[in-house]
Parts: structure tokens; sequence; C-alpha cells
């Protein structure tokens, strides 16, 4: 019988990348509870016969697709530990699908194979080289089903494909493009574009994977000397981890205050105006559009010469009393994030430093996820970004 690696039992999800085996020490037990570890080579529990004969015939998931932006907030020690102890974790603002196939993978035999429906971004992305650099190493990559910018998940927008690893290497890969979803699913006679890969072009560099009639002019392009990297500057926004504090919804406001609407406090509060500023996320940028003000950002921060320095809780209290007794009724909440690290004088500061000093720069707006690319112009540099739902291009 050929063994199958379950990755849901009982409605949850038994193939945690973390094991029991080391995390004493390391998690509390509120902890492991709560992260459900799974141990595989428990004979009882586990599968530790299937282990000892050398892992799985088969592997097949659809792992979970969270950003570790989000997990830092809930899971900040998960999101260190994973970077120890998984190669492919180790670059980057990484999504923990990445670290499912590693495991997955480490789950087979030497003839096993794994099959995931799972996000195609870590083709291109930074975040995933490392991952890359294991399947091209191995020679691991048998097929791609690649569904483009079609969404397979209702309500949700992701980009994704099916992605099929052979744990004993292979000679070549096969690559489906799906041109219509509909078709697809329901008849043989599909609109796709085919071909094979050739293992010597599967590297840890970018996978640009073009077939068919396309292929041509994407190899012509790919020659072009100049790239948009060379001549612009691609950047995310602010990184608050509390963006229900610091990030508000737009009441109304006067020639010298505003009234925003607080997630954090389930209430309006008013603010002097000076620390706030409009802030866009992805569902707001449209194309040619104006942006909108529809929500605003708390910032204490000064920035000069595009450095970015925490303003003291004195000098706020001092010029925005108002301002100060909000950040101090939710004093208590930004203490507590990522376990009490952000106890100390500096309380009132974002979970992450980067890009804060060029918010404020003449820029594109482009959204993340989309169907079709489009972009809005911040021709006076007065809207800051939203997390990595949004991101900024500047000339260089």
């Amino acid at each position: 019988q050929p063994s199958l690696a379950p990755f849901w039992k009982m409605g949850e999800p038994i193939v945690s990348p973390f094991e029991k085996g080391g995390t004493r020490g390391i998690l509390q037990d509120d902890e492991i509870r709560r992260i459900n570890i799974f141990d595989w080579n428990d004979d009882e529990k586990g599968f530790g016969k299937v282990m000892k004969d050398g892992g799985f015939d088969c592997v097949i998931g659809n792992p979970p697709y969270v950003r570790i932006q989000a997990m830092k907030e809930w899971a900040p020690i998960e999101v260190e530990e994973y970077k120890k102890r998984y190669e492919s974790a180790s670059k980057g603002n990484y999504d923990i699908y990445i670290v499912f196939i590693e495991k997955g993978l480490s789950l087979l035999n030497e003839k096993g194979l794994l099959g995931f429906i799972c996000p195609h971004k870590f083709f291109q992305s930074q975040y995933g080289e490392p991952l890359r650099r294991i399947i091209s190493k191995g020679k691991y990559l048998s097929r791609v089903v690649d569904f483009g910018h079609q969404q397979v998940f209702a309500g949700a927008t992701t980009y994704t494909c099916l992605l099929f690893l052979n744990k004993s290497g292979v000679k070549g890969v096969d690559y489906t493009e799906v041109k219509d979803l509909q078709t697809w699913q329901t008849s043989e006679d599909t609109e796709t574009e085919t071909g094979k890969i050739t293992v010597s072009s599967i590297t840890f560099e970018p996978w640009n994977f073009v077939v068919g009639k396309g292929a041509k002019l994407f190899n012509k392009l790919s020659k072009m000397p100049i790239k948009l990297g060379d001549v612009a500057d691609i950047f995310v926004g602010l990184q608050t981890s509390a963006d229900d504090v610091f990030i508000m919804d737009w009441v109304k406001e006067t020639s010298k205050e505003f009234i925003l609407k607080s997630k954090a406090l389930n209430k309006e509060w008013v603010f002097e105006k000076g620390l706030l500023f409009p802030i866009v996320s992805g569902t707001d940028v449209k194309r040619y559009g104006t942006l909108p003000e529809r929500q605003y950002i708390l910032f204490p921060y000064e920035v000069k010469d595009g450095a970015a320095n925490l303003i003291g809780l004195e000098e706020i209290e001092r010029k925005y009393p108002k301002t100060y007794a909000y950040l101090y009724e939710n004093k208590r909440r930004l203490e507590e994030r990522e376990r009490g690290k952000f106890k100390g004088y500096d309380w009132h500061r974002f979970g992450r430093s980067q890009n804060i000093g060029i918010q404020s720069q003449v820029k594109l707006c482009v959204p993340r996820l989309v169907e079709n690319l489009y972009a809005a112009y911040d021709e006076d540099g007065s809207h800051f970004l939203d997390n990595v739902d949004v991101n900024g291009i500047t000339l260089k």
C-alpha cells in the first residue's frame, strides 16, 4: 500500500512545520497547545513506522498561505524559529506555505511524490530564492500547472499553481499555463499552453516559465539591457504591528483637529493635526484615480533628509496632548506586542523601522493583488502606504 501523508485530521492541521523534538525551553506549554505540534515519529499517534521505512510515497496538500507580517503579531516566536529550522524561511518576509513545501519534501522517501496547490509567488520573489535553490539542487520539480491571475478560490485573491515535486529527481519539467479555468476544469478540450522546460534552466534565479507562442517574445524581452529595477526603487509600506491602534477611519475634521474612529478602542477620538497622515491600502488605489483620505495613520516620527526619528513621549504630550492621551490609552496594547518586546520608554514606536523615512516621497502606488497591473500617482507625496498591500515606486 502506498503511504499517503495526511495534512489534515479531524479538521485540525497536523503538518505543523514544528515537531515536538527540541521545542521544550523554546515554547511555553500554552504555545505548544496552540500550535498543535504533531510528532511524525510517534509510533502510537504519528507515523513512526512509515518514517523508519524512509518516509511517505506521496504528500498531498493545500498548505496555509500566511505572510509573516501577519504572523508576527500573534506568533512571533514561531516566525523566528522557522527561520532557524528551515532553509526556505531564511530570506526576507516569507510566506508560511514555503516552509510547508520544504517540510513536505522532508517527509518523502527517496522515490516519493509531492503535490500542492500553493501560490506561485515564490517563483520570482526574493524570499523564494532558498526554496528555489532546494528544488533546483535536487532536480525535484516535475510539473507545474500555472493558473496565472485566474482565481481558483472564491472570495479570496490568490495567485496559485499546482506544484508537483519528485524526490528521485527528474530530467525535464512539464509546464502548463491554464488560459481558461472553467474550461480546464470541465473539458479535455482545454485552452492551455503546454511545453517542456529543461532541468538546466531551473536554478535559484527567478523562474519565468513561458511556453507556446509567447515564448519567443518573452525571451526577447528578458534580454533587454534595462529593467525597472535599474531605474527605480520599489518599497513597501509601514508595518506598525498594531494597525488597530495606529490606523483609523476618518470621521470629520476642523482646521486644527481630526475626529477619527479607532478600531482598538471602538470609539471616536479627537486628535490635533500634525502627526496624522492619509494612508492607502491596495483597495484604495484606482487606475489614474485620485488617492482617497478615508483612513489616517498616527505617525509619531520626525523625518529629515530621509531619516526618521521617533518623537519622544514628553514632546508629544507637550505639543499634542490629545494625541498623547490616545497613545497612553493604548499603552498596554502597544507594550504587549510580540510578547512584551515593546516595553520601555519607546513603547509607542512602530513594529518595523523599514521605509519609515521615505513614505512622503512623490511615487507611484501599485497594489499588490490585482487581476491587471495598474497604479495611482501620489504627485505630492502626501499619502503613506499600508504594509505590503500596496507598493511604492520612485525613480532613482
